[in-house]
This record gives C-alpha cells, sequence and structure tokens, in this order.
C-alpha cells in the first residue's frame, strides 16, 4: 500500500505521461546520461546523472564522477527528465511473477504511465529487432514498450493492445467501455489510446462507487 501511495503522489508530480515510443534502445537508454534521481529502499534520495539498462535490469547514477549501480531490490523508484520524449519518467521497483503461473516473485522496474483507482497503467520496455532504413541490411535494435495493468492490491497483468485484451484486462463495464472507444475513435494500440481508456474506466467506476 505505501508503494501505491508513492505512485499517487509521484503521479501528480509527474502528469500523466502520453506519448508513444519507438527508440535506439542500447544507444539511448544505455549510454546516455539524464538529469534525474534515484530513491533507495531507506528512502535515501541521490541526484545526479543516470542510465539505465533494459537487459541487466539496473540503474546507474553518476555524481561527482562516481558511478553507482542499482538493482531493482535496492530502489523504490528512479526518475529522469528525458531530453527525447521531453518529460519526466519514473520507474518503480514492484514485486512480479515473471513467469505466467508461478507465485514466486521478485522486484522488477516498471514506468509508471498512469496512476489512478482501481486501476494503474504500467509497463516495461523490451529489445526488439526492427526493419531500419537507416543501417545496411534493413535491421536494427528499438525499445518497446509492453503495457501492465496494476490493480489496489499490487496484482499486475499484463495488457495486449488489442481491443479484446483492454475489455478483458479491465474485467467489467464492457458496453460503456466498447461505446466510448467507438464514439471517441480511441486507437488501442497507442499509448494515449490505452491511457484514456484505464482512465475512462476508472472514472465511471468511481462514480458508481459514489452512488
Amino acid at each position: 500500500m505505501m508503494l501505491l501511495r508513492l505512485i499517487i503522489i509521484s503521479c501528480l508530480f509527474t502528469g500523466v505521461l502520453m506519448h508513444s515510443c519507438l527508440v535506439n534502445a542500447q544507444g539511448y537508454a544505455e549510454t546516455v546520461w539524464k538529469k534525474g534521481w534515484v530513491i533507495k529502499k531507506n528512502r535515501d534520495t541521490l541526484r545526479g546523472e543516470i542510465k539505465y539498462s533494459l537487459k541487466n535490469s539496473s540503474v546507474q547514477i553518476k555524481m561527482d564522477k562516481i558511478i553507482k549501480t542499482y538493482t531493482p531490490s535496492g530502489v523504490v523508484s528512479f526518475l529522469f527528465v528525458d531530453p527525447v520524449r521531453r518529460y519526466r519518467r519514473q520507474f518503480f521497483s514492484i514485486p512480479y511473477a515473471r513467469k505466467r503461473g508461478s507465485s514466486y516473485k521478485v522486484p522488477s522496474f516498471f514506468e509508471l504511465i498512469y496512476s489512478g483507482k482501481p486501476f494503474t497503467l504500467l509497463s516495461r520496455q523490451i529489445s526488439v529487432v526492427v526493419r531500419s532504413n537507416r543501417r545496411r541490411g534493413g535491421y536494427g535494435w528499438a525499445e518497446q514498450d509492453v503495457f501492465y495493468l496494476m490493480d489496489q492490491k499490487g496484482r499486475i497483468k499484463e495488457l495486449r493492445q488489442t481491443k479484446r485484451s483492454v475489455l478483458k484486462g479491465l474485467g467489467g463495464r464492457e458496453r460503456a467501455l466498447k461505446d466510448f472507444i467507438k464514439l471517441n475513435r480511441v486507437n488501442v494500440s497507442t499509448r494515449e489510446g490505452l491511457v484514456r481508456i484505464v482512465d475512462y474506466y476508472n472514472s465511471i467506476t468511481n462514480n458508481n462507487d459514489k452512488k
């Protein structure tokens, strides 16, 4: 519950993040230093320049030419100003069972996309091979978002960017959601679209709970 409160407070500070992405993962996340800070498990806050590794699930912070590396087990969250996307991005360390059907959870970094009740939208970045016109051979590495829903109990489930997956993941108010998607021409395959749908679901759920 403490983590959920931190996420809500952070979202108010950071703002709703609503930009889709597909950028060079190796050349950006792991090699470019970005101004930010790391909040450790003991609540100490370290300020400096940050790099994070998608492959190794770690974050580095450089302070006065000294570089320290942290894994999700030693960090509550880290935040940096993204010079490419031009907004603040914040990642939280959240217990997560990486294998389907497993109850064994390990701390993992998730990016906060949208905070709400009953559902919060998260994402993790993975490196994928994509077709590229800039490189000989036509292929390169890129960073791609995988989205997740987290409920108020901290349970996390993957959310595929299809209407069927979104409706199933939210688990209710299907008619209202279908009408909202159709009326507003919401593209469920984009980050912006997912934020709008989850926000709408939360709003009608909370309004009905007040009645």
